[in-house]
């Protein structure tokens, strides 16, 4: 008897627990990140640095979200809210915001994108499908007639206009991990806020601005060796634009070389052309025609001579390297914590090591540190796949809210859900209904309870998402619509478009 029952809570453990107790362990996991994101509570508005190479941006409250952007170290943000362990920061520049092609048009004599009915937004995903920013960005609908720059135009996979990418409005919020920053100081802070306001006056004027930015620097590279043969000293004075732009793009040291290569143009003696062969990184390009072929390999030939050296080979690190960058890294999450190339380097150590007795010693220690290692690379992949299993979940749902919602829209049904039978109303000790759960949450509720209908079939469309048209009455013990159907439609949802009804066999 105690065998019979032991048995049987097990495989109703195996079988219907197996679904509650993963999604048990993903909200572990994940620190139940959709609930996080509906508890978001507000701070007071403070500045924080990132302190690691690279950091997600995402668009919700947990690693589940997808993201929209990178952090890199040193980038400052505007933190406004916390979810447990993750703060709520204003959108970086940079990252840009997504709008249906279904809720805007492009003007492009402009170049702006303009709502044509209330919307949203919805947050980017940079790294999939246009379909899978499903995301939406603003709490509240923007109006009609909301112009924003326009970055890019996105197409789905059969070629068609499905989006636009454009600058995020002012409320756009995203969330980064706190492990990943810190408080700004005061003069950080500062000069923040100094870089931010020159940057404030753009987005009225980015539209006109741009256009402007883009040719001027085709004209500046065909003049730049005019202006440079009269005179040296007045190069970086006569046009600080372009050397403004070379600054950003080469170092110092280039541009000290300009200048010793527009002293030596005006000169046609064969004997300064050997001169110019300091210019290595330049001179092919701009000189080339107007050179001997003489020299040209020199200067080809010595930039791959200076690239050799630069081919990156790192030694092998000792255990007490690798111990203390194994213990920064296990206080990371583990979703993005360095695991492989942390497991790779203690193989490396391995490899190297003799079979002194010493050796063998800190051999030891290594092989059971590429186990442990290797247990949390495979936790990590195990962790990274349920997130995009959660991720799909998500997205489905969303699609059958949406789809919902259109039915609803399309024809007038008293209800949409999910049929299926009741364990109450099962004829036997109370009357037959059919129960009608909610399709558009990841926890379905009950929605109503159908009467059996002569005429209608409804056992025939258990654990179908249907529409349901009749008369609806109000049971105020259940507080729940008790339906009398007069038609009740089987619907297909794919990819939150509706098909059409499929009518009943009648």
């Amino acid at each position: 008897m105690h065998t019979a029952a032991t048995n049987r809570w097990n495989a109703i453990f195996t079988r219907s627990g197996a679904f509650a107790g993963l999604c048990a362990v993903m909200a572990v996991l994940f620190g139940g990140a959709p609930a996080a994101q509906a508890q978001t509570t507000d701070i007071e508005p403070h500045h924080v640095v990132v302190t690691t190479d690279t950091a997600s941006i995402r668009c919700g409250g947990g690693e589940i979200w997808y993201p929209v952007g990178e952090a890199e170290r040193g980038d400052i943000l505007i933190a406004d809210g916390e979810s447990f362990g993750w703060l709520r920061v204003k959108y970086p520049e940079g990252i840009r915001a997504l709008v249906s092609v279904d809720d805007a048009e492009f003007v492009a004599g402009r170049g702006v994108v303009r709502l044509t009915r209330p919307s949203r937004l919805a947050a980017y995903n940079p790294n999939a499908d246009v379909r899978d920013s499903w995301r939406r960005l603003l709490p509240d609908a923007l109006p009609a007639a909301t112009e924003f720059q326009h970055h890019a135009t996105l197409h789905d996979g059969r070629g068609e206009i499905a989006g636009f990418l454009v600058s995020a409005p002012e409320k756009a919020r995203a969330y980064i991990n706190e492990q990943f920053v810190r408080r700004a100081t005061d003069d950080e802070v500062r000069a923040f806020r100094n870089r931010d306001a020159v940057q404030e006056e753009t987005p009225q004027n980015q539209v006109a601005a741009a256009p402007e930015s883009r040719p001027r620097p085709a004209p500046e590279t065909t003049t730049q060796p005019r202006e440079s043969t009269p005179d040296t000293g007045a190069e970086p004075q006569a046009e600080p634009e372009r050397v403004e732009r070379e600054t950003e793009r080469e170092t110092e040291r280039e541009t000290d070389r300009d200048r010793e290569r527009a002293a030596e143009r005006p000169a046609p003696r064969q004997e300064e052309e050997r001169d110019p062969v300091v210019i290595e990184m330049e001179q092919p390009d701009r000189t080339q025609p107007s050179r001997p072929v003489g020299p040209s390999p020199t200067r080809t030939t010595a930039p791959e001579q200076a690239d050799e050296p630069e081919t990156f080979e790192r030694g092998v690190a000792s255990f007490d390297q690798l111990d203390r960058a194994f213990k920064q890294v296990v206080r990371e999450p583990v979703m993005n914590a360095e695991l492989q190339p942390l497991l790779a380097e203690h193989k490396r150590l391995l490899e190297t090591l003799g079979d002194s007795e010493e050796e063998r010693i800190v051999a030891d220690a290594v092989q059971a540190r590429i186990e442990l290692l290797q247990i949390r690379v495979d936790l990590q992949k195990d962790l990274q796949r349920l997130a995009a299993l959660e991720e799909r979940a998500t997205r489905g749902v969303t699609e059958i809210r949406q789809a919902v919602t259109m039915l609803e829209a399309r024809r007038q049904y008293a209800a949409v859900g999910r049929l299926s039978t009741s364990s109450i109303y099962n004829g036997e000790r109370m009357p037959l209904m059919y129960r009608l759960q909610s399709a558009d949450t990841s926890s379905p509720r009950t929605i109503a309870y159908i009467v059996p209908t002569e005429g209608v079939d409804l056992s025939g469309k258990l654990g179908e998402l249907v529409g349901v048209e009749g008369a609806t009455q109000l049971d105020p013990a259940l507080r729940l619509n008790i339906i009398r159907p007069r038609h009740v439609d089987a619907l297909r949802v794919e990819s939150a478009t509706v098909a059409a009804p499929v009518p009943d066999e009648e």
